[in-house]
């Protein structure tokens, strides 16, 4: 059994995106569609055949609004950055935060930046080096 976080509330803009990956083919069969954690068809109990185990989402339907009150009811200590303007917490520069947000947080702390760009540059190298497309 996994249990998760997961809520549809988390991010409406990824909830409403179609799956973080999809393989196309004309072949219906064939197609094959990785939702997001988000998906609105999330429910409180699921099945993953890819992992075969019981999936478990007991907030599912909870609002922000829920979760800061559950929060704050149980004076559970939260990331010092929510404090900052932060609404959701992770990887300094994520690809998927959105142009906006990788923007807002490099200008912020600029030596993310720059180590972003340096281990790019760094993989762009490696992939000429072995004669690999520098775009996949």
């Amino acid at each position: 059994m996994i249990t998760t976080g997961v809520r549809w509330a988390e991010s409406a803009k990824r909830r409403k995106n179609r799956g973080i990956y999809e393989k196309q083919s004309a072949d219906i069969s064939r197609r094959i569609t990785i939702s997001n954690d988000n998906d609105d068809t999330q429910r409180l109990f699921e099945n993953c055949r890819l992992q075969a185990k019981r999936v478990c989402n007991p907030i599912v339907d909870w609002t922000d609004g829920d979760v800061w009150d559950y929060i704050r009811s149980e004076h559970i200590p939260v990331n010092p950055l929510y404090e900052r303007g932060f609404h959701r917490v992770g990887c300094i520069g994520c690809p998927l935060a959105g142009r906006a947000g990788r923007q807002f947080e490099f200008g912020r702390y600029p030596t993310y930046r720059r180590a972003y760009l340096h281990a790019f540059e760094h993989m762009l190298a490696e992939r000429r080096r072995r004669n690999l497309p520098a775009v996949w």
